[in-house]
């Protein structure tokens, strides 16, 4: 596992982002830089710091301005968690100041755009209680609850 960043080592990567990533990056960064060698957060891998800009970056040049949708959906959607099966499909932190910072899928593959979590303080809840059921694998009712619990209902 990667050790945690400080707040200045932050600050100083994402200076040219041009939004504000909520305190709750900075936190979940300063407990650990990362983690792709194991799936602490279910089936995603936790970016580390670097790796999330790069595919920030990467997925905004791929993204047509033509649709202006898309444009929408990801320019401020920091990606902090990637599905270790497939790297098009990102857990992203919608940083825009008017709202709670929800956590949204982008499947850019599948042009899906979900909101899940109302923040990311409501994700990591959801995965620590996931764990601890220790039912998670083969208790429906429990993810049901779970899922009912803290994910966006639309």
């Amino acid at each position: 596992m990667k050790t945690g960043l400080s707040h200045d080592d932050i600050k100083e990567q994402i200076n040219d982002l041009q939004f504000n990533l909520p305190e709750e990056i900075y936190e979940l960064y300063g407990w650990h830089n990362g983690n792709i060698d194991q799936l602490v957060f279910e089936n995603f891998n936790f970016l580390p710091l670097k790796t999330a800009l790069a595919a920030y970056y990467e997925s905004l040049g791929e993204i047509s301005y033509r649709n202006i949708v898309e444009a929408y959906f990801f320019e401020k959607s920091f990606p902090v968690f990637q599905l270790w099966s497939d790297s098009s499909v990102l857990l992203c932190v919608i940083c825009d100041a008017s709202n709670d910072y929800p956590i949204r899928m982008i499947d850019i593959s599948c042009k899906d755009y979900s909101f899940l979590y109302r923040n990311l303080t409501d994700l990591i809840l959801h995965v620590a209680e996931w764990y601890e059921s220790a039912q998670y694998y083969d208790d429906a009712q429990t993810t049901f609850q779970l899922d009912s619990k803290y994910l966006i209902q639309i």
